[in-house]
């Protein structure tokens, strides 16, 4: 009888830490489910700033228009020095530029 109550208890601690386990494992695999994957739009904005210095006019105009979180970094490299092919475009830039908060 001391026996069977023996491995019984060999059971229970035997279940009690396949279950730690398993819990512990299903905890790990969620935290790499859902951690998020780095993206252009996390990249610090002092960091992005320097990546997009390297870029042409034509390509930041598309970078804004891609992601509204890259808007203002873009923006703010597309206006330092402004490429006009017109006086047309130039007067375009000046109203757009001073009629609108972005």
């Amino acid at each position: 009888m001391y026996s069977k109550q023996l491995s019984g208890v060999k059971r229970r601690n035997s279940e009690s830490s396949m279950s730690i386990k398993s819990f512990a494992s299903s905890g790990t695999s969620r935290k790499r489910r859902y951690n998020p994957k780095p993206t252009l739009a996390t990249i610090p904005a002092e960091i992005l700033e320097l990546i997009i210095t390297y870029l042409a006019q034509d390509d930041l105009y598309a970078l804004m228009r891609t992601n509204s979180n890259l808007t203002e970094v873009a923006a703010s490299c597309l206006y330092k020095q402004p490429l006009f092919a017109s006086t047309y475009r130039y007067a375009q830039f000046a109203h757009t530029v001073s009629h609108k908060k972005q």
